[in-house]
């Protein structure tokens, strides 16, 4: 885990890819009852570098979007470092499982920091 990231508190990610993979990882969560991985790594998007999610259960693995310009400013300069020796920023994720919430298939990283329901910052997708 990274200091910097987990000052930015609970994110609600909008995922923008790896639909199908997340909805395998909402089920396993929901079968099982525990939290995901979450890792944020960096990527080569489109033929330029990004910061990417990617959310880990079991088996399953999705490469769900890539962060925000305001969440990136943050953390990129320790997700460079980490990457110099292979490694990623790493947090716990949830996937809302709910088919009937507004925000199923979104994923929520740093769950454990949030006291309340109610995200401090919510990610929109970007594309």
């Amino acid at each position: 885990m990274s200091p910097a990231f987990d000052a930015l508190g609970p994110i609600l990610i909008q995922p923008t890819h790896g639909l199908d993979q997340l909805a395998e990882i909402a089920a396993t969560q929901n079968r099982f009852g525990e939290n995901a991985n979450g890792r944020i790594a960096i990527d080569r998007i489109s033929g330029k570098m990004a910061l990417v999610i990617v959310v880990k259960l079991g088996q399953h693995r999705a490469v769900i979007s890539r962060i925000t310009p305001e969440i990136a400013e943050a953390i990129q300069p320790v997700a460079w470092r980490l990457r110099l020796n292979n490694h990623a920023i790493k947090c716990l994720a949830s996937v809302d499982a709910n088919p009937d919430s507004p925000t199923y298939l979104h994923v929520w990283l740093n769950p454990e920091l949030s006291k309340a329901p109610n995200p401090r910052r919510e990610s929109s997708p970007v594309s």
